[in-house]
């Protein structure tokens, strides 16, 4: 297959091109302005005879086009966006131009190609509002409470828009807090770490609120088998998380166990967000009615592989 991702030096899309190069038969164009992601983060397949890389902004119209036409794909993953919500809600209208526009006019690229089989579109938790029970794609309404959960669902109606448009198959991908190697934006998780390597006594916004959390390895995994998966209806939308919430408070709990020793909470006034979510898990019903999969990694395996890649144990 050929595979065209924007976005695909990123945190998640780096291990998404690295599992699609697993398979010699793959060949991976890469689309990225290198704002987030790192030409150091994907050294290690770099060299790959089967991987192409362009330097190009997701807002650079006439450059993007050009790439798609002249590389013709038979996939595309779209990941480029901002998807850090401090950033998001600092700079709302450039949030909307990547997130928003330039997906508009990258779908609207696709209405051309002849050999594309399937858009994945990377759209977020975010859009869900907070619920108890388990979230559904086809039974909770979407209600995004910040700029990046609206910048995310206007995406989703562009791709319902353009899949009523378009012989390939397009498929939503929900994606749940993810965490692991490479992160390139200050989320949760790696301002734990990041905190961590200076000091046992950490700063931290709203500890109690709980989030699906899932490692990059199972996201990525679940990506590349979606985007081969047998889709009979124009459009689907799926959910791709680890079917468990940890808070802030339990996750510093289990890494205060995998590192042996005490690590103290304080809570800081300006870490506090005036909208957050008190619960969001995924559901796994849908997901499982395309593909045979289920995270491999446990919280504890997970933060484990992330603390030793960070040097920490």
């Amino acid at each position: 297959m050929k595979y065209l991702i924007t976005g695909g030096a990123g945190f998640i899309g780096r291990e998404i091109v690295k599992q699609i190069l697993q398979n010699k038969k793959n060949k991976v164009l890469i689309y990225d302005n290198f704002s987030f992601g790192n030409k150091i983060n994907i050294q290690e397949f770099i060299s790959n005879p089967n991987l192409q890389i362009i330097k190009g902004d997701i807002l650079n119209f006439k450059k993007i086009e050009k790439t798609v036409f002249s590389y013709d794909p038979e996939i595309i993953i779209h990941l480029a966006a901002i998807h850090f919500i401090p950033l998001c809600e600092k700079f709302p209208q450039k949030t909307m131009d990547i997130n928003v526009q330039a997906s508009f006019h990258l779908l609207n690229i696709c209405t051309k190609l002849l050999n594309l089989k399937k858009f994945l579109f990377a759209s977020s938790g975010a859009i869900y509002r907070s619920e108890l029970n388990e979230l559904q794609e086809d039974i909770n309404t979407p209600e995004p409470l910040d700029n990046y959960g609206i910048s995310k669902y206007l995406g989703e109606q562009i791709c319902q828009y353009f899949s009523k448009k378009m012989k390939s198959k397009i498929m939503i991908l929900r994606f749940f807090n993810t965490y692991g190697p490479f992160e390139t934006n200050e989320h949760l998780v790696p301002e734990i770490i990041k905190q961590l390597k200076k000091s046992s006594k950490l700063q931290l916004g709203n500890i109690h609120s709980k989030r699906d959390y899932i490692f990059t390895e199972d996201i990525a995994n679940a990506v590349v088998k979606l985007s081969i998966c047998k889709q009979e209806n124009s459009l689907e939308i799926i959910n791709i998380g680890s079917n468990k919430e940890y808070s802030a408070e339990e996750l510093v709990q289990v890494i205060s166990k995998l590192l042996g020793k005490k690590i103290e909470i304080n809570i800081n006034q300006h870490r506090l967000r005036k909208s957050d979510k008190p619960h969001q898990i995924a559901s796994h019903i849908k997901i499982k009615q395309f593909i045979k999969w289920s995270p491999k990694f446990t919280i504890e395996k997970g933060l484990k592989k992330l603390l030793e890649h960070e040097g920490l144990i």
